[in-house]
């Protein structure tokens, strides 16, 4: 997939698309399309290529670290990212991710929902 010029870009980070590139997640992402595979320095001033893992099916889940008050009342919640490497579990403007687990009180398993249309 296509990056951005300029952007440093790091193993693990959450991934959305701008229309045209790939993009880091940011607290107002909507469509988040995977996880960054690739270290690519913001030194890079090319739109290049990068690797993103993507899920095959709608049960596949992964670990994020979290901001807020997590706990296991929250399994089940849909909510968004706080930036590129953490999901804010008291945001649910955006809803990109649900809560499929609580693994520690900042640290969870969640699943990426689908774009808001």
């Amino acid at each position: 997939m296509r990056s951005k010029a300029s952007v440093d870009y790091d193993k693990g980070d959450f991934l959305a698309s701008d229309g045209t590139d790939i993009v880091l997640g940011t607290s107002s992402s909507t469509n988040i399309v995977g996880i960054c595979d690739t270290d690519k320095p913001s030194t890079d001033a090319t739109n290049g290529r990068i690797k993103v893992f993507v899920p095959k099916n709608k049960s596949a889940t992964l670990e994020a670290s979290t901001t807020g008050t997590f706990t296991a009342a929250l399994e089940g919640r849909r909510v968004d990212l706080s930036d590129e490497t953490v999901v804010a579990v008291t945001a649910s403007t955006y809803k990109v991710l649900e809560v499929v687990k609580c693994l520690a009180s900042n640290l969870g398993e969640f699943q990426i929902l689908d774009p808001i249309t």
